[in-house]
This record gives C-alpha cells, sequence and structure tokens, in this order.
C-alpha cells in the first residue's frame, strides 16, 4: 500500500508487509523531461498554475501511473488538503490500481502522529 499525500509538495509513505519502509520520497521522482514530479503533480503546482481539476488530473495520473509501473502497490491511499476533492479529479485517474482518499482526509497525519507518540512513550 501506499499512500501519496498531495499538498504544498507531495508526501508519501509506503507499507510493505504490515510495516512501513523509510525514506520513500517519491515526489521527488522525475518525469519524462527530466522534472521532479513534486513540480507539476502537487495540489500547489495546481494552484501555482491556476489548473483546472482536469489538465491537474491529467498530470496527477502521470505521476500514479510511473509509481503504479514501479512499485506495483495493492492500494494507493490519497491524503493531504486536496484528498476531500478527490470527487473533482478521480475521473481523470486511469490506473487499474485502486484509489481512495484517505478516511481521515488531512488529519491523517496529525493523527498518525499522535498514534505514534502515543506508542512510543509507553
Amino acid at each position: 500500500m501506499i499512500t501519496i499525500t498531495l499538498g504544498a509538495g507531495i508526501g508519501s509513505g509506503v507499507f510493505f508487509n504490515g510495516e512501513l519502509l523509510s525514506n520513500f520520497e517519491l515526489g521527488r521522482l522525475y518525469g519524462k523531461k527530466g522534472d521532479i514530479m513534486e513540480l507539476f503533480a502537487s495540489d500547489a503546482a495546481r494552484k501555482r498554475n491556476d489548473w483546472d481539476f482536469r489538465k491537474w488530473g491529467k498530470c496527477l495520473n502521470f505521476f500514479l501511473s510511473h509509481i503504479e509501473k514501479s512499485f506495483n502497490p495493492d492500494l494507493i491511499i490519497i491524503g493531504g488538503g486536496v484528498s476531500k476533492k478527490i470527487d473533482h479529479f478521480k475521473r481523470y485517474i486511469d490506473i487499474e490500481t485502486p484509489l481512495k482518499s484517505a478516511k481521515l482526509k488531512n488529519n491523517a497525519g496529525i493523527v498518525g502522529a499522535a498514534l505514534f507518540a502515543k506508542r512510543s512513550s509507553l
């Protein structure tokens, strides 16, 4: 399972066999022209370029397709600020991997950090 957060940049988390793998910065991968994918697939890129969800969805699709082909995940979860707007862009995503928004939307990171802190202090 891969979690992608879309906001000012692209954050990512990868779970393999129930364990979180460290140091996965998928937004820093390079696109076809040598550009960093975060610069055209993040929500900040959508806002900066004044793209509608159709135009941005195609850019995001390129990124997610690359992730799908490279890692073959069972599930991709979209988090971050734009996760609450998944209905605006999901129709432009053409990948075979199931895609869904984070249940807690943009609060998922805060809740996860709190749970980690609680478990670490035991």
